[in-house]
């Protein structure tokens, strides 16, 4: 693999996420890239050719080292097993393996898939050791690691600290050699750095040193430049796109509080299994349907949930278990001038926020003519929710039900589209053949309700993430507890939401940006 392209695709996927942590620190963006690369580039760099994003954090897990070449716990399966819910997490530990091995191709962690007691000992592109579980183990059970701003949080604190024992905390940036030790740090721990043995210290993969490593990709990384996304064709830039959405939850709030909560779920696991037949009941089919049979794919039942759930009726949306039902109605609402859902070929029509991309499925070849005419035939869609730029190309981010999970069956997942210059779907680089893009002017043209500024509660089952800035991209500040107050100074309408800047200490100040959805007028 080529290191260089590597990090230019790690700085385009996730510069958005790890730049506005970055700020009020010494470290820099290439220092973040190269420790990314040096703990599981070898994994996301054949990962990310083959699986969507989400996936790639997923399955970048890795060091399957035990002892007598591991200290830490768990020093081997007995260890881990010996605590409160080691079992449990030696179960997915060594899933994982196997999930990882099959995703990467990689056929030495394939072989050691087939070892019963193996398993994989860091958790994301970060590599956050299992070490920590006796004292977050939710965040291991959980697989929070699937989520960027997690991972992030995780290591900022462990750099901060490292920072902090180095005596650098008062610098506003760090000479190479300087990032080089903070990232030596965060690999062994400061008791165990040398500054004398300057880069030659940390994990010697039998050619180098960890430090020597880093300081080599920190090199390749200062030669990507970092650049923001920047508006194109009339579209506004990434970080703060914007769509009015319709009078019920926004499709693409909708979609992504789905998939935030069930993704990487297999389809016949708890407590997807059960969210399914919500799925189910929303395409006009039985709860009691069985998602794990072929025969009760619920991918179409999956975008007719988000649909409904967004306001739309069934006056204005076919809901159905069969893609083809509501997109053979859709064609002909376009076909007529009418409606709020209309089908569109891909050559007339660029796909927008709260649209469904439609295509083939099993190698199928069927047209946009074919889809006019009939209404019964296998296919698959997804809501467009996003668009990033991923290798230097603009794509279309989906989010779908009943899409691939390695090592599984199906799960709520996301996949990217890639577009030509002019926004519409690029056909010559997407594997299925494209069918139509439903627009959904629903997503397009109405209001979100007013709100009114002033005393709310929160109102959430666990907590509350209060951010940077109004979208799921800004850093978390800090946690809100169910029931904190706070006083709302301005909303925020975006393409993930309806988005609140808060004061909370009631003395005007702005302290960050919470999800609008999960806060309530405070009642006298």
């Amino acid at each position: 693999m080529a290191i260089k392209d590597e990090i230019q695709w790690f700085k385009d996927q996730f510069a958005g996420d790890i730049v506005p942590a970055l700020a009020g620190t010494p470290l820099s963006f290439d220092l973040i890239c190269a420790i990314a690369f040096q703990e599981s580039g070898e994994l996301w760099s054949k990962l990310r050719l083959q699986l969507p994003r989400q996936e790639v954090l997923r399955l970048s897990v890795g060091d399957t080292l035990d002892e007598p070449n591991r200290s830490a716990f768990p020093k081997n399966k007995d260890a881990l097993i010996a605590v409160a819910k080691g079992q449990q997490m030696f179960d997915l530990a060594h899933q994982l393996l196997v999930q990882m091995g099959d995703g990467t191709g990689i056929e030495a962690y394939q072989h050691l898939g087939t070892r019963p007691g193996k398993f994989v000992h860091g958790y994301g592109i970060f590599q956050y050791d299992l070490q920590f579980f006796r004292q977050d183990p939710n965040f291991f059970l959980e697989q929070r690691w699937q989520n960027i701003n997690t991972c992030v949080e995780k290591l900022m604190a462990e750099l901060g600290k490292a920072v902090g024992q180095l005596r650098l905390s008062d610098r506003t940036s760090l000479t190479d050699l300087e990032s080089a030790f903070v990232a030596i740090v965060y690999n062994i721990g400061f008791g165990n750095f040398k500054e004398n043995r300057g880069l030659k210290q940390g994990f010697n993969d039998g050619a180098n040193f960890y430090g020597e490593n880093i300081d080599r990709f920190l090199q390749i990384a200062r030669t990507i430049p970092t650049l923001a996304p920047t508006p194109a064709l009339g579209v506004a830039s990434l970080q703060h796109m914007t769509a009015p959405t319709a009078a019920g939850p926004s499709i693409v709030a909708v979609a992504t509080a789905e998939f935030d909560r069930f993704h990487g779920i297999n389809e016949g696991d708890q407590p997807l299994r059960g969210r399914i037949a919500d799925y189910y009941e929303a395409g006009g089919g039985s709860r009691d349907l069985d998602p794990t049979l072929d025969e009760n794919a619920w991918s179409a039942a999956f975008v007719s949930f988000c649909v409904k759930q967004s306001g739309a009726t069934s006056d204005q949306f076919e809901f159905s278990l069969l893609h083809s039902v509501f997109v053979h109605a859709a064609i002909a609402n376009a076909d007529a001038g009418r409606g709020v859902f209309r089908g569109h070929p891909i050559t007339a029509y660029a796909p927008k926020l709260g649209d469904i991309i439609h295509h083939n499925r099993s190698g199928g070849t069927l047209s946009f003519e074919f889809a006019r005419a009939h209404s019964g035939y296998p296919s698959h869609s997804a809501i467009v929710v996003d668009f990033q730029l991923r290798n230097g190309v603009r794509h279309a981010v989906t989010i779908g039900g009943n899409e691939f999970l390695a090592g599984g069956t199906g799960t709520v997942g996301m996949k990217f589209f890639p577009l030509d210059a002019t926004g519409l779907l690029n056909q010559a680089a997407i594997g299925p053949k494209l069918i139509c893009v439903i627009e959904n002017q629903l997503a397009a043209g109405a209001a979100i309700p007013a709100m009114p500024l002033g005393p709310y509660v929160v109102n959430v089952r666990t907590d509350l993430k209060l951010r940077g800035g109004p979208g799921a991209e800004f850093p978390i500040l800090k946690s809100l507890a169910n029931g904190t107050a706070l006083n709302v100074l301005e909303f925020d309408d975006g393409s993930g939401g309806r988005w609140a800047l808060v004061d909370l200490e009631g003395d005007g100040m702005k302290d960050g940006y919470v999800f609008a959805r999960f806060i309530e007028p405070a009642t006298a």
